[in-house]
């Protein structure tokens, strides 16, 4: 399956609960966030 840039791009902010708004408590949303940046590839 391959995702266009647009396509990308929303999922991206839909990770990062950017899209909407989102029921979660402040430790919950801080977890989902921290784990998403450990997922980032380091650089070349």
């Amino acid at each position: 399956m391959r995702l266009t840039a647009p396509q990308l791009n929303r999922a991206t902010l839909d990770r990062q609960m950017l899209l909407h708004r989102e029921s979660l408590d402040v430790v919950d949303a801080v977890r989902r966030i921290v784990a998403l940046q450990a997922q980032e590839a380091a650089s070349p």
